[in-house]
């Protein structure tokens, strides 16, 4: 499976992915890749392969090499959709490659419904071309089956480490009067002894010492966590309208860096503007973090976090924070790198040598007034936006 990059109205097909070795020999999923640094400071960060992102969309045709239009999904699925299995609905994802660099093939963890209620399993679901995943590609990974879970767990990740893969996850405060009060919602691990991440065992819920700064108004939820060279442990996490960062040697206790967040909402824009000048698109809440640790070509430690923006006129889209070095706060590129009238949130993300995608949650019909949890699903993007998937060689 080879992307085809734009000239113009015509596509050819770029050359072939520098192959590499299988993903379950390398030490971490979110193994540090090499970056061309285009960045100054921490004011302009490199941003290669997180955007802008394109929507995947349909209606190509090609003869030989030369293609028209674009066709990067099954006919039966909507422009910027992945194929999946509509009920129980899936959303909030994480992404584990699974081959080469020069294939698609990768896991989906995602919060499911039983009902409309909040997500009692997470699920993995394959793919072998990073777009369709059929019913029997489908299995669960964890269900809310603890007390201390309350039957509400979601905002999946996964990170792939010393040959196994962590699954971190959210509990969510459960609803109705009272709540629910055998339920500690917070944040937990589960760990699969393989490297394809398949059959989990549950660790418990993790510790978050230090004290809470003032932003900290709700308990952690959306975790996403990796690991710097000296063997620590970063996980970022949102609560309130922000999103905070502690540290570990181990993985499951963790310690608050700081009272301060480590991204918060843009200030509001002057209530005019400028023709032509859009406002903050996260002026309201930064949420959902997605972190990459990678390491730029003349050496440097960059830590890239794709993020939820919300707005305040009912918007949201992704984002894009980085910092150099393994402390310090993020600094957010202005504008964002995916936003369409689907109310883009919840980003998972998956590199390969050339490009990247990104899959967000977002609703499955434009004309939306409200949030319909009914009417969620995965969505499917790439940068550079100029690149093109075809659906086989």
């Amino acid at each position: 499976m080879r992307p085809r990059t734009s000239h113009g109205s015509r596509f050819t097909r770029l050359t072939r992915l520098t192959r590499l070795a299988l993903l379950a020999a390398l030490p971490l999923a979110v193994a540090c890749a090499t970056l061309a640094e285009s960045g100054r400071g921490d004011v302009a960060l490199p941003s290669n392969l997180v955007g802008p992102f394109r929507a995947l969309k349909r209606g190509q045709s090609c003869t030989g090499d030369v293609c028209t239009g674009v066709d990067e999904l099954p006919a039966s699925t909507l422009n910027g959709m992945i194929a999946a299995p509509s009920t129980p609905i899936a959303r909030a994802g994480a992404a584990l490659r699974l081959g080469t660099f020069d294939d698609l093939h990768l896991a989906l963890y995602v919060a499911r419904d039983v009902d409309v209620g909040a997500p009692a399993t997470i699920v993995r679901m394959e793919s072998s071309d990073a777009r369709t995943f059929a019913a029997g590609d489908v299995t669960e990974a964890i269900r809310a089956d603890q007390p201390w879970e309350g039957g509400a767990i979601g905002d999946p990740w996964v990170v792939r480490a010393d040959g196994e893969v962590g699954l971190y996850y959210a509990v969510h405060p459960a609803q109705g009067a009272g709540g629910d009060p055998a339920q500690t919602p917070g944040l937990a691990r589960a760990r699969a002894g393989d490297a394809a991440g398949t059959t989990f065992t549950k660790d418990g819920a993790l510790t978050l010492d230090g004290p809470k700064g003032a932003w900290e108004t709700e308990p952690p939820r959306a975790p996403s966590v990796a690991r710097d060279d000296d063997g620590t442990w970063h996980l970022f996490y949102g609560s309130g309208v922000a999103i905070g960062e502690a540290t570990s040697k181990d993985g499951l206790h963790f310690t608050r860096v700081g009272l301060a967040p480590s991204l918060e909402p843009a200030p509001p824009g002057p209530a005019t503007l400028p023709d032509g000048v859009k406002p903050p698109f996260d002026d309201r809440a930064v949420d959902d973090p997605c972190v990459e640790r990678a390491v730029t070509e003349t050496g440097r430690t960059i830590w890239r976090v794709l993020y939820t923006g919300l707005d305040l006129r009912g918007g949201s889209g992704i984002g894009y924070a980085a910092r150099y070095g393994d402390s310090g706060p993020l600094s957010r590129n202005p504008a964002s790198v995916f936003s369409t009238k689907l109310h883009a949130r919840a980003p998972a993300y998956a590199r390969f040598d050339s490009f990247a995608l990104l899959f967000p949650t977002q609703d499955t019909s434009s004309n939306l007034v409200a949030y319909d949890p009914r009417k969620q699903g995965l969505g499917i993007a790439i940068s550079p936006s100029r690149t093109f998937l075809p659906i086989s060689e």
